[in-house]
C-alpha cells in the first residue's frame, strides 16, 4: 500500500524534472543540452539510431553546410550544429508545429547561432499542402491527398536562388515517403554540388527516390536497417 501511494509523488517527481534542460548522456550529442519529455528518450539517453549517429558524424566538420530534412525536435541539428562550428551552417525544415516548438528550444538553449529553422515541408512545387499531423509528432507527414492546404511548401532549389540559404554539403532525409518531391525540388543544388546523403527508407516511394538518384550519378550503401548513404560518383 505504501508503495501504490508513493507512485503518483514519483510521476509527479519524473514530470518535474522532465520539464527542465539537461543535457544528452551519450553518443554523439553528449554533452548538449537537451529537454528530455521532448520526444523520444532515445535522444536524451543518446541511444537513437546509434549507427546513423556515427555515419552522418564521420561526414561532419567545421565550415560544412548540413540539411537536416525532417528535424523533428533536433536531435540530428543540434549534433551538427556543435560539429559545424561558427564557420558552418545547419538548416533544419521542421513543418509540425509541436516539434518546432522544440527546435527552437534546443537551439535556445545551446545557443546554435548557426542553426536555421525553416518552418516548411519541402517539395517540387511552391504552395500548399495537407499535412498530415500523426498522434506521434515523429510519423507527420504530407498527404497525396487533394484539399486545402495546411502547411506551406517550399522547393529548396528557390531558397538557393533567393539567397535564405547556402548549397549543402551533407544532407539527412528523414519525411516519411517525401524524399522523392524533396530532391527534385532540390535538382539543381543536388546535381551541381553532389552533397552526401542519408535517405531514411519510409515508403516504396523512397525507393523511388533512391532510383532517382542512380541516375544522377549516386552510388548509395546500406548501414543501419533502412538507412542508406549516397555518395556522388559521377554520371
Amino acid at each position: 500500500m505504501r508503495n501504490t501511494l508513493l507512485e503518483p509523488v514519483r510521476h509527479i517527481i519524473r514530470w518535474y524534472f522532465n520539464q527542465r534542460p539537461a543535457q544528452i548522456l551519450a553518443g554523439a550529442g553528449k554533452g548538449i543540452k537537451w529537454y528530455p519529455n521532448a520526444s523520444l528518450l532515445g535522444f536524451w539517453r543518446g541511444s537513437f539510431e546509434s549507427p546513423k549517429q556515427v555515419a552522418i558524424v564521420e561526414s561532419l566538420a567545421p565550415g560544412k553546410v548540413f540539411y537536416d530534412l525532417g528535424a523533428n525536435v533536433g536531435f540530428y541539428s543540434v549534433i551538427a550544429s556543435r560539429l559545424v562550428g561558427n564557420t558552418g551552417k545547419v538548416v533544419a525544415f521542421e513543418p509540425d508545429p509541436r516539434n518546432l516548438t522544440w527546435l527552437e528550444k534546443h537551439k535556445q538553449i545551446n545557443n546554435f547561432s548557426n542553426l536555421v529553422l525553416m518552418p516548411f515541408a519541402v517539395g517540387n512545387k511552391e504552395g500548399f499542402g495537407r499535412f498530415m499531423m500523426e498522434l506521434h509528432p515523429c510519423l507527420s507527414h504530407l498527404s497525396e491527398e487533394e484539399g486545402e492546404g495546411n502547411v506551406q511548401i517550399r522547393k529548396i532549389d528557390n531558397l538557393i536562388a533567393e539567397g535564405l540559404i547556402p548549397p549543402a554539403n551533407i544532407i539527412k532525409i528523414d519525411i516519411e515517403g517525401g524524399a522523392y518531391d524533396a530532391v527534385l525540388g532540390a535538382e539543381q543544388m543536388i546535381r551541381k554540388h553532389h552533397p552526401i546523403i542519408f535517405l531514411a527508407i519510409d515508403t516504396d516511394q523512397d525507393f523511388v527516390c533512391m532510383d532517382l538518384l542512380k541516375t544522377w550519378g549516386y552510388n548509395f550503401t546500406s548501414f543501419f536497417k533502412g538507412e542508406f548513404r549516397g555518395d556522388y560518383q559521377g554520371e
